[in-house]
């Protein structure tokens, strides 16, 4: 009786310790796909600070061919 318990406890560790590295394997996905994610957002909001300040710069020299 005493090793069937034994051999039960074992049992449930080994499938807590599964779980376990499941969910850590899990959160390192998640991470990297987080990091991944902020870098492309990074770069976007650059892109779209670009392109405003394209626009403005045409905006602008449209204004100066129209007063001249």
């Amino acid at each position: 009786q005493v090793s069937q318990v034994k051999a039960e406890a074992l049992g449930r560790l080994k499938g807590a310790q599964g779980q376990k590295s499941v969910g850590a394997k899990n959160k390192m996905l998640l991470d990297k796909k987080k990091s991944r994610l902020d870098k492309k957002m990074t770069r976007l909001k650059k892109e779209m600070g670009e392109v405003k300040g394209e626009e403005s710069a045409r905006r602008k020299r449209s204004e100066a061919r129209r007063v001249s």
